[in-house]
């Protein structure tokens, strides 16, 4: 079989049965009294003889059913019906029980009956309770008898189900659970009943509850002990809808006495199990009193009993004592309520709305059935810092009031509207309230009045004029801006109140004026974050000295102000105000205004506007704290006024953080100064344009730096300190460049340009660039370089760049990956140190050129005011320096002084220093000392093959140096310095003394060969043919060459110069000016020295007959004009007949130009491909 559900039993008690004892009739006359004494004995011995079979019988019968039944059933035709005419006389009338089939059966020792099919009907015929089974055990001595005696009722499977109706009244619904339910009607009459009133339709609840359990007819009223144990107990509402079911119900009754009923109710509803007891006294047609207990029953399970949605709902757990009376009408003539809730948390429907927990709850009222009201001696409740102790009275409404409510309280307290606001006692709350027959209720009056101002509210809640909505009007005067915003309805325009509440800090609100026009469903619509229409919300606030916060970490602004709100947008206008950060002055604001657009978005936003007019670092402070910009300079260094037009988006939401306000900044800065912006030099007379948007903060204008022209464009992203950048345009001059300690002497001279991409450090005013350098591009175009090093220039004008990563290392500057180009000059790769004053400390160049084929390096290091100077290379195109040197200018253009010059110590070593026309010196060492722009002292030294060279230049006091050149191949050093390319062999010594402006020295050459002079082959070819053939002109061979000269600016003046050889002599004298490329010597040709020059040595008539010491007494003159890279050969042939004296003649009274001129070729110039 399967596993049926655990028993409910029914203890039935039988009625007593009240028997009347009636006396037999007396007889006539009287029989003798020993005959009477004879028939009594008789009659007893028959009557116990009857007993005796009775129960022999009995014995019997019952012996044969104990057997029968442990057989099996024992089904008996008819017995359904007999049992349930039993069960009828003990429910009561009206009351009827149905059994489809019955069965005897046993129960441990005792016998039972099987019932199938139970169901207790109603007197209006609809079914109250109903079981598939059920076992009832009987009076095993009452069957012997033939007679049905119930002893208990265990019904399995059962369902209570319990009807409330319209009014309130609770009943016995007919239907089982597996049965379509069918709800209980009351009887109406012809005409419609007027609409219950709150306090009737309470009564009527508490009156039917009481009928309920003392009626004397009825399910209940014919038992004398009943109990129901793991029952179900359906809950029915007014339209037949099943609203909640409660389990595991367990409920007894009993009747110890005619007129008194105890109860106890227990059972799990829906947050857990709960329990009622009571007791109630007096008959049905009586005044009956009920005293009620109960403990910890759910206010959810009791909202189960309502028939309206539930706007709030709760699983607080109530406790307390109920004592109602009714007359025997069944009209409620007293009721003592007293109910306290335990902590528990509060629900709305409403998403947005938080869940608060109520902390305490507490009710004491009474029924005054004369005024038909019920008086409120208590009602608190306190919940989030909030309490409230209030008394008044609920009572009928008249006209279409269906209730009426009034409330006063004396002992309240507001909790703080938010953090850092203080509780707000509440002197007085009056509040008067009606109810519509439509479920809506009426606010009258209500009344908050603190010592912060007074708050009074009217409207309707609910109903079908306001679309069961909300009508509110809310006005205020003289209140706190924190008490003000307290009482803006939660539910409407929520985001704009949060905001409010968020933002605004403290304030005086001399007027505020609130209407709420909004039906239920645009209040869905409003949950839903929908756009709310026009007139739904309107707000009037008019507000002094407020204080308001866009965010926590933004400085307050303190303001005076108007706001209007409506549904579609709130507009805030400020009449004055001033903002002050953390660390500063107050920052004045003008033409302010907030607009919140479409407040129902899902992030509403709010439109702030502004103008700022005043002191720059304290708007600096205004914005970094606003986090509108990260402040990339310290504000103390600043100087400066500030004209700026803002705009901010702020997203209303609970946490807005700073980053999430969209910033929209434009206007001008003026006169701004800033301290240290490049070492001890900071900006001045700055004049910028500001412009600020969500991504970045830019800054953009001019300004000087030491006097120099500055142009400067910042960015800074928004969000982060890290990552911006300040972009610098500089023009800096000669002066300029001094300013800064960076002094390059004469040599270096014309504005540059530095443009500079440096980053902002995130700690303000400190290092300007961050590890890992940042590039720093110089333009040189302007400038002009004139030997800044030996053999290196570059005229203004032509092309030149210099770009480094600077970086800072503990204050000083490091600039690397160092890359030159100008004029010559070619380098890369270098690195050079600066310190925290712009002084110059070392520099390296890994790769250095001043010839496309250069290989060497070079290291500057400033040791005190000393520049040491090391380079090292394996070839060095040595070719700008020798033509740098040979074309000097002897210093012209210095300063006279040499002061501001560099200090230079130089050390050259290099395996191979290349020349002109192919000629290297090789294992070549160069020492050099210069002072005040001018060489001092030098040593050079090398070889040309297997020839020796070497350079000595030492001081000799007086400003002067001593040069003593010296080489083994004299030939070799003219080419290697492009001097002349003719000469091979011969040992060269020069000696000179070098002053200031003028050089003196002379030279010797001895043992050497001119080879393919085609001057000297011309000059032969003018003289007589037998003479020429004698001299073979390709390779001519001399013994000595000797001569003086000076050199000033570029310019070197030959005197007595003189080379001779056995074949050949030759008198040279004039000027070659290498600065500017021109030639003008004059000379003479002798053949056959020796010979001839003999004549020219006899005393006396020598010079007559020779012209000279030097020369000859039969000679050839000639000159060279022109460009030293192209001169013009003229020669005079007619002196070649003219001896002595009348040679000189001839030289003296011949135009230039008369003789044979010819166009010697041309010299190439003193470079090597």
């Amino acid at each position: 079989m399967p596993r049926l559900t655990p028993p409910t039993r029914f203890r039935l008690r039988r009625k007593k049965r009240e028997a009347s004892a009636r006396r037999p009739a007396s007889q006539a006359g009287g029989a003798p009294h020993g005959a009477r004494r004879s028939l009594a004995r008789r009659s007893v011995r028959a009557a116990s003889l009857l007993v005796a079979v009775s129960a022999c019988f009995a014995v019997l019968l019952a012996g044969v059913l104990a057997v029968r039944l442990a057989i099996g059933p024992i089904a008996i035709e008819g017995l359904s019906q007999r049992v349930a005419a039993a069960m009828n006389r003990q429910i009561g009338n009206g009351w009827e029980a149905r059994i489809n089939a019955a069965a005897i059966n046993h129960a441990g020792l005792n016998p039972a009956l099987t019932l199938q099919g139970v169901a207790i009907i109603a007197p209006d015929g609809q079914r109250a309770i109903a079981a598939p089974e059920a076992t009832v055990s009987v009076d095993p001595w009452s069957l012997v008898w033939g007679q049905f005696r119930p002893r208990s009722i265990e019904f399995r499977g059962l369902a209570l189900r319990l009807a409330m109706g319209a009014e309130g009244e609770i009943s016995f619904q007919a239907g089982a659970e597996t049965e379509p339910a069918v709800a209980t009607s009351p009887a109406t009459g012809g005409a419609a009943a007027a609409a219950p009133q709150l306090p009737d339709i309470l009564a009527r609840g508490v009156a039917s509850a009481i009928e309920l359990l003392t009626q004397s007819d009825g399910l209940l009223g014919g038992i004398d002990t009943a109990s129901i144990s793991d029952a179900r107990v359906i809950l029915v509402g007014a339209d037949g809808a099943e609203r909640f079911r409660f389990s595991d119900a367990d409920l007894s009754f009993s009747r110890p006495k005619d007129n008194l009923r105890n109860f106890s109710f227990e059972l799990t509803g829906g947050k857990g199990r709960w329990r009622l007891d009571g007791a109630v006294s007096g008959r049905g047609g009586e005044k009956r009193v009920a005293n009620v207990t109960f403990r910890d029953v759910p206010v959810s399970d009791l909202q189960a009993f309502s028939h309206r949605d539930k706007a709030v709902w709760t699983d607080m757990p109530l406790s307390g004592s109920i004592m109602g009376a009714v007359r025997s009408d069944g009209v409620l003539v007293d009721l003592v309520a007293r109910v306290r809730g335990a902590p528990a948390v509060i629900h709305t429907d409403d998403p947005d709305m938080p869940q608060f927990t109520m902390n305490a709850a507490e009710l004491e009222t009474s029924w005054r059935p004369a005024e038909q009201k019920f008086d409120i001696q208590r009602l608190h409740a306190a919940w989030d810092g909030y309490h409230v102790t209030a008394s008044g009275a609920l009572e009928r409404g008249e006209g279409d009031d269906q209730w009426r409510l009034a409330l006063t309280s004396t002992d309240a307290l507001a909790a703080p509207f938010g953090p850092g606001d203080a509780p707000l006692p509440v002197d007085r709350i009056t509040a008067r309230l009606a109810g519509s027959s439509d479920g809506g209720a009426r606010i009258d009056q209500f009344d908050v009045a603190t010592r912060l101002g007074l708050v009074s509210v009217t409207g309707q809640l609910g109903g079908v004029a306001t679309g069961d909505g909300v009508n509110l009007d809310i006005v205020g005067k003289n209140a706190d801006t924190r008490a003000a915003l307290a009482m803006w309805p939660s539910f409407a325009a929520r985001a704009v109140r949060d905001y409010m509440g968020r933002t605004f800090m403290s304030g005086h609100v001399d007027s505020f004026d609130v209407r709420v026009r909004m039906t239920r469903d645009d209040i869905l619509k409003a949950r839903q974050r929908m756009p709310m229409r026009a007139g739904e919300l309107t707000v009037d606030v008019a507000m002094r000295d407020a204080m308001w916060r866009a965010s926590p970490d933004t400085p307050p602004v303190h303001a005076s102000a108007t706001a209007a709100v409506t549904g579609v947008e709130a507009r805030i206008a400020v009449q004055e105000a001033r903002m002050t950060p953390a660390d500063g002055p107050a920052l004045p604001i003008s033409g302010g205004e907030v607009v919140i657009h479409s407040a129902q978005r899902p992030v509403p936003s709010a439109d702030v506007a502004f103008h700022v007019s005043g002191d720059l670092p304290t708007l600096m402070r205004v914005m970094a704290s606003a986090g509108l910009g990260a402040a990339p300079i310290d504000p103390a260094r600043v100087s400066g006024q500030a004209q700026l037009d803002v705009g901010l988006t702020i997203p209303l939401k609970p946490a807005t953080e700073a980053v999430e306000v969209q910033p929209r900044i434009s206007g001008s800065l003026s006169d701004v100064a800033i301290t240290r912006v490049m070492g001890e030099h900071g900006l001045e007379a700055g004049s910028f344009q500001v412009l600020v948007d969500d991504a970045q903060s830019q800054l953009k204008g001019d300004g000087r730096i030491a006097a120099a022209p500055v142009n400067i464009d910042l960015r800074q992203p928004r969000k982060s300190r890290a990552g911006g950048e300040i972009r610098v345009a500089a023009t800096l001059d000669d002066a300029a460049r001094a300013r800064f300690n960076v002094n390059l002497g004469s040599g270096f001279s014309g504005p540059v340009t530095i443009h500079a991409a440096l980053p902002l450090d995130d700690a303000a005013g400190q290092d300007a660039t961050k590890a890992g350098g940042q590039r720093i591009d110089v333009d040189l175009a302007r400038a002009r370089i004139v030997e800044l090093l030996p053999g290196w220039s570059k005229p203004a004008g032509k092309p030149g760049r210099l770009t480094f990563l600077l970086e800072t290392q503990r204050g000083a500057w490091r600039l690397s990956d160092l890359a030159l180009e100008a004029g010559n000059v070619s380098a890369s790769k270098g690195v050079m140190e600066v310190d925290a004053k712009g002084g110059f400390q070392r520099l390296r160049f890994p790769s250095f050129r001043m010839s496309p084929s250069d290989n060497m390096r070079v290291d500057v290091e400033r040791v005190e005011d000393v520049y040491k100077v090391n380079v090292r290379g394996q070839f060095i195109d040595a070719r700008p320096m020798v033509r740098a040197i040979v074309t000097d200018d002897g210093g012209k253009g210095a300063p006279a002084s040499g002061a501001g010059a560099p200090k230079i110590d130089l050390d050259l070593s290099a395996a191979i220093l290349a020349g002109f026309n192919d000629e290297s010196l090789t294992n070549a060492t160069l020492k050099l000392t210069s002072r005040g722009g001018q060489v001092r002292q030098a040593a050079m030294d090398g070889r040309f093959g297997q020839a020796s060279a070497s350079l000595r230049l030492s001081p000799q006091g007086a400003g002067t140096e001593n040069l003593e050149v010296r080489a083994a191949n004299a030939g070799a050093l003219l080419r290697f310095a492009d001097l002349y390319r003719r000469m091979y062999g011969g040992d060269l010594v020069i000696s000179a003394q070098l002053g200031r402006r003028t050089q003196t020295g002379s030279i010797d050459v001895a043992r050497f060969t001119l080879r393919d002079e085609p001057a000297l082959g011309r000059i032969v070819a003018a003289q007589p043919a037998a003479g020429s053939k004698r001299i073979n002109v390709s390779e001519v061979p001399f013994q000595r060459l000797q001569g003086s000269f000076d050199r000033r600016a570029g310019r070197v003046q030959l005197r007595d110069g003189i080379i001779w050889g056995p074949q050949v002599g030759i008198k040279l004298d004039g000027t070659v000016d290498f600065a500017r490329d021109r030639t003008d010597l004059t000379g003479t040709f002798i053949p056959a020295y020796a010979l001839n020059n003999a004549f020219a040595r006899i005393p006396l008539v020598g010079p007559l007959i020779g012209g000279g010491a030097n020369e000859g007494l039969f000679a050839v003159s000639f000159r060279i004009t022109g460009p030293a890279s192209a001169p013009t050969l003229t020669v005079n042939p007619l002196t070649a007949v003219a001896p002595g004296i009348f040679r000189k003649f001839l030289e003296v009274f011949t135009p230039d130009g008369a003789g044979q001129a010819q166009q010697a070729p041309p010299t190439p110039p003193g470079r090597v491909p």
